[in-house]
């Protein structure tokens, strides 16, 4: 069984050196995703907290591009393999059931991936389903991560 550390690294690697995108969001006249835009400008991957991404009713992330997406990734793994925070919760639960999930098999942040970085989403689901059972279940997430890891094991081939 891999450690976090290596799972991380794995992560980093494969999305980690993909451009920062000019702008996150693309969502022109809402002034939200405007905000969440400026939120995530001021932040990097290393300098990411749960504080910026917050919760289901505020979180940037939601609103990203799939390319947005790809290059928070290393920050969104990191977050979802830290304890549980005291005002957020656990950050799995988010990146599993809204960011990952999304709208289902090949949603658009699927296809926006290459093959090398879906499986690495799988292997670092994996990771989580190996090592975090406990959590997954006090969220009653079972059903939830088995299917977000048979969407990101597709590897569209």
């Amino acid at each position: 069984m891999s450690t976090d550390a290596e799972v991380l690294q794995d992560v980093t690697r494969v999305f980690g050196g993909l451009p920062r995108p000019a702008k996150f969001t693309d969502h022109p006249g809402c002034s939200e995703c405007e905000e969440h835009d400026e939120t995530l400008q001021a932040h990097t991957i290393d300098s990411l907290t749960v504080n910026e991404i917050g919760g289901a009713g505020w979180n940037p992330i939601t609103m990203c591009t799939p390319d947005a997406f790809r290059y928070w990734m290393p920050a969104l793994a990191r977050l979802a393999l830290d304890p549980e925070d005291d005002t957020w919760g656990w950050s799995g639960e988010l990146l599993i059931q809204s960011h990952l999930r999304r709208d289902g098999p090949r949603n658009d942040r699927w296809f926006a991936c290459t093959p090398e970085e879906r499986e690495c989403i799988a292997r670092f689901l994996e990771h989580v389903i190996d090592t975090r059972g406990e959590i997954i279940e006090s969220y009653n997430m079972q059903h939830e991560v088995l299917d977000v890891f048979s969407i990101w094991s597709d590897s569209g081939h």
